[in-house]
């Protein structure tokens, strides 16, 4: 497909999505043989109750849990969130000039030399952040294969069919979707760091067409730190460039069975 001279590739097609109830997404995987881990996003039952037995369950709860008997864990956290059902010109307007508009029509610029591919190229993906983990962080990333699922769509971006960043979404269609990993080459070289400020932000722009286009109804650009001295602030200030609201929301952790608690309880 082409749009403005800009070409795309990949799935087109709508999926089906496996939600567990309405505005959850959820993802299950066994360890030790025995111990289910659990991990939800976007619950929205102010009284969840874990079940049972040898379950580990880890929440990304949109409002407060009103039942605190289970709960081993809980911290606050702000996100800031795009209310896709807006106008795309709102929602362009909401952008600050000087950074997310100026750069994305600098990379408009660029016309058929940007390719963005959908659901393609997983390890090419993983190629770049185990890279960007290894200059900023001096390690590789602790997840792989992994974190690509069913409810999971990864766009990425090409100049000159040379791969420069990619964007993980965790999807609820048509409810959510959350920035879940995102990657650049920008600090691998002095025309990298140019290439990724613009293209980054335009791949943000294309996706948010294509999920008001899908029927979303939130763009959820995952978490911020309002500590202005934190050294993660400029992260914060990169995603409030697009407008948006902040939101609080909460990490759980929740555990019913009592030996598991006091060993959950020891190992976080």
């Amino acid at each position: 497909m082409e749009c403005g001279g800009i070409r795309y590739e990949g799935d087109e097609s709508t999926q089906e999505y496996e939600t567990v109830r309405s505005m959850v997404v959820e993802f299950t995987k066994t360890k030790y043989g025995f111990l289910k881990v659990h991990e939800i996003w976007f619950n929205q039952d102010k009284n969840f109750r874990p079940k049972p037995g040898f379950h580990v369950y880890f929440l990304k709860q949109s409002v407060k849990l009103k039942n605190p008997q289970y709960v081993l864990s809980e911290i606050p956290f702000h996100t800031v969130v795009l209310d896709l059902s807006k106008p795309l010109e709102e929602i362009w307007r909401g952008f600050s000039k000087k950074s997310t508009r100026y750069e994305i029509n600098k990379a408009k610029k660029l016309g058929d030399k940007l390719t963005i591919k959908n659901n393609e190229n997983i390890h090419e993906f993983l190629e770049i952040c185990r890279k960007y983990w290894q200059l900023k962080y001096g390690e590789r990333p602790k997840w792989g294969l992994e974190i690509f699922t069913k409810n999971t769509r990864l766009f990425t971006i090409y100049h000159e069919d040379e791969i420069v960043g990619g964007l993980l979404f965790i999807e609820d269609i048509p409810n959510r979707v959350r920035l879940f990993k995102s990657c650049s080459r920008y600090l691998e070289s002095e025309n990298m760091k140019k290439l990724s400020g613009a293209l980054m932000r335009y791949l943000h722009w294309y996706c948010i067409r294509y999920y008001k286009e899908l029927g979303a109804r939130i763009y959820d650009l995952g978490g911020i730190n309002l500590d202005k001295s934190s050294p993660t602030y400029n992260i914060t200030k990169y995603k409030l460039s697009f407008g948006g609201e902040i939101v609080t929301e909460y990490d759980y952790i929740l555990v019913r069975n009592r030996a598991l608690r006091a060993i959950v309880k020891l190992k976080t």
